[in-house]
């Protein structure tokens, strides 16, 4: 896994020959730093200018993919002409609509395990569960190191009682859980991708940081642009990787100077890869 900025002209001969582009991020540890609380995190105002210019060009269709509800990212970002996927694709908000898609028959099960999973959290300081609606998550970011074990006996003991109704994921202190209905990150993007008639004729390109981010990495055609945010030391699969979310920023700036290259030339990028 190379660091996408020493294979800049390959990257770069890429962006340039492709007609359209479908660039697809996550938000938490990809556009904004990983901060103690999920509430407190904002989108850096470098990366929202780049964010606004991507959004605005043409041949370029922008989506944020991301484990958080839309109704909680959606004033995040403030952008206009942005896609937004879910709850790890299990809901959608598209462009210039108001009215999110979701499936809600998940609700109940996600509500039961928010349920337990408080009780039992109770008495550990500086834990955070945050209830999604269609899936969970099990904070621990501010839990002194004493009571890690502890935590990690909740999200065992959960996974333990509702067996096959849900899937679990490990991530940066954090414990995701999901309905059992095969949604995931990776199949929400190959559904973006195949509205516009997938990679022949549009390339996809996507940058995140966390376990459920490698489901799109390991989806995506072999030729797509794939970022992995974080050490060069962590395995993934992935293409390429950014050291964090100020290289992320620093991609999209380099994406709109291309782009803003090619409207201020006249010169659009050829019909084919």
């Amino acid at each position: 896994m190379q660091h996408l900025f020493d294979e800049w002209p390959r990257v770069h001969a890429a962006l340039q020959a492709a007609p359209r582009w479908l660039v697809m991020l996550d938000f938490d540890g990809t556009l904004a730093p990983i901060v103690a609380h999920a509430s407190q995190a904002v989108l850096p105002a470098a990366a929202k200018q780049h964010l606004s210019k991507l959004a605005a060009s043409s041949g370029i269709d922008l989506a944020i993919v991301t484990g958080r509800a839309i109704a909680d990212l959606h004033p995040r970002i403030g952008i206009d002409g942005i896609e937004f996927s879910g709850n790890h694709g299990r809901e959608r908000l598209k462009p210039g609509s108001s009215q999110t898609e979701l499936d809600s028959s998940v609700r109940v099960i996600v509500a039961r395990v928010c349920d337990q999973i408080t009780n039992q959290v109770a008495s550990i300081p500086g834990v955070y569960v945050e209830d999604k609606g269609l899936t969970a998550s099990l904070h621990y970011r501010q839990v002194p190191a004493e009571f890690h074990a502890q935590v990690r006996e909740v999200f065992c003991d959960i996974e333990r009682t509702f067996g096959a109704a849900i899937e679990v994921a490990e991530g940066k202190c954090v414990f995701d859980f999901f309905p059992a209905d095969g949604a995931n990150k990776g199949k929400a993007v190959m559904a973006l991708l195949a509205e516009r008639g997938g990679a022949a004729e549009v390339l996809p390109i996507y940058c995140g940081d966390d376990t459920t981010d490698e489901t799109v990495f390991r989806a995506l055609p072999p030729d797509s642009i794939t970022v992995y945010v974080g050490s060069g030391e962590t395995e993934s699969a992935a293409r390429y990787r950014v050291g964090d979310t100020t290289e992320v920023a620093e991609f999209l700036g380099r994406m709109r100077s291309l782009r803003e290259e090619f409207h201020t030339s006249g010169v659009e990028p050829l019909p084919g890869r």
